[in-house]
Parts: structure tokens; C-alpha cells; sequence
């Protein structure tokens, strides 16, 4: 019982000694973490995909002749006009 009076006296001694009474003025504070230009680069990123998205569409419907009917059959309604 005496010894956990003097292990807590000493560990408060301890905190008091390593401790500053005030916090130092002249200390850095932890710099604020920068978004600047995380707008742009995902406005980038969601470019890119979408460009990816309509090549792969185009690839897919230039093998399938997808685009040439369409084209004839609109080109087609309007010369019969």
C-alpha cells in the first residue's frame, strides 16, 4: 500500500518535471494538410476514364458495323426526304 503511494507520488513528480507549466509560444505547430489542385486531378481522373469508356465503345461498335449502319440509315432518311 505504501509503495503504490510512492510509485504514484514519484510518477507525479515526474509528469511535473517534464511537463512545461505554459505551452511555449515559439513551438511549430503541425502544418495544415493542403487540397489545393485535388479538385483539378480528379476532374482529370473522371476525363480520362470517360475518354477510355467512349474509346471502348467506339472499338466495340467499329467491330460490329454498329456505326456504319446507323450512319447509312440516317444518311438514308434524309436523302429520301
Amino acid at each position: 500500500m505504501i509503495l503504490h503511494a510512492l510509485a504514484r507520488i514519484q510518477l507525479q513528480l515526474a509528469g511535473a518535471r517534464t511537463r512545461p507549466a505554459v505551452a511555449a509560444p515559439h513551438r511549430r505547430r503541425r502544418p495544415v494538410p493542403d487540397d489545393r489542385g485535388q479538385a483539378t486531378a480528379e476532374y482529370g481522373l473522371v476525363i480520362l476514364v470517360a475518354g477510355l469508356i467512349a474509346l471502348g465503345v467506339i472499338a466495340w461498335a467499329r467491330g460490329t458495323g454498329a456505326f456504319t449502319d446507323l450512319f447509312e440509315s440516317v444518311i438514308g432518311q434524309l436523302t429520301d426526304r
